[in-house]
């Protein structure tokens, strides 16, 4: 169900688990190309972290997260933003790169968790306001057209056993709850690029994370192209690469707020 539809309006309603939403809500945004998915999935949680905003040419008078910025502080050789625009980012690059602002990242291979677990994991980090799950996962698990994409999980509806997914590609699909298990079983499908599974993450802050397959990059390409290989879970990052034992992939990264930090 969408969460317009009224079941998926009374999911959010009912939920236990949705104080994220509020947050992500308020600084969601659009990827600006169709391989941004991870550089606006990040954008989007630092933002709503509260951190203290770079200068940006964009709002000269408002310093602001943008998806334009991402890479000011961010060397090249660990993600170029010229490659990002074509292929999206794997796992550990979104994890590195998120690792250049005052956030903590813990990153979790879809492979090493199971559904309990995973559900545990969603209940800890969906109940707070200043950490983020950035989830990398396979579209085609989910009933989607695409390959590798990363967007933020915003509430967890016990009753349903079901995950908002809060799609930056707001182009292509609206926010939507879907199935705990098929979240999981697209976070579980290693990238072509790499032989292991996705991984869940959490809000900026954390420091363990994991691959996974790139976000971006497939998710561009029509069904039977570019598709990830059937495989055990595995992490990613915030491009959607599959990795290793770390929530950044099948969550795709739990991030929370650090320290304060000034910027230029």
């Amino acid at each position: 169900f969408t969460l317009s539809h009224p079941i998926g309006q009374q999911r959010l309603i009912q939920s236990d688990y949705r104080q994220a939403y509020w947050p992500l809500t308020t600084y969601f945004e659009t990827q600006r190309n169709q391989a941004y998915c991870s550089v606006a999935t990040s954008v989007i949680a630092l933002n709503a972290l509260g951190l203290p905003r770079p200068a940006t040419a964009l709002y000269p008078d408002f310093p602001f997260f943008t998806q334009q910025d991402f890479f000011a502080v961010v060397d090249k050789r660990i993600a170029d933003p010229e490659v990002v625009s074509k292929e999206g980012m794997t796992l550990d690059q979104l994890a590195t790169v998120l690792g250049q602002y005052p956030v903590h990242i813990d990153k979790v291979s879809a492979d090493t968790l199971d559904a309990n677990q995973l559900r545990e994991l969603l209940k800890k980090h969906l109940r707070e306001q200043d950490r983020f799950v950035l989830f990398n996962f396979n579209r085609r698990f989910i009933g989607e057209v695409g390959g590798g994409h990363w967007s933020p999980l915003a509430a967890y509806h016990e009753a349903s056993d079901s995950v908002l997914l809060m799609d930056v590609a707001r182009y292509k699909y609206p926010p939507v709850w879907v199935p705990l298990a098929d979240l999981l079983r697209g976070a579980q499908d290693p990238d072509r690029r790499a032989p292991w599974p996705r991984i869940p993450a959490r809000r900026p802050g954390s420091d363990r994370g994991a691959q996974g397959q790139r976000g971006g990059a497939q998710d561009r390409l029509p069904p039977g192209r570019g598709r990830r290989r059937p495989a055990a879970a595995a992490g990613a990052q915030q491009a959607g690469q599959a990795g290793e034992a770390e929530v950044l992939r099948l969550l795709a990264a739990c991030v929370e707020r650090a320290c304060p930090a000034q910027y230029p």
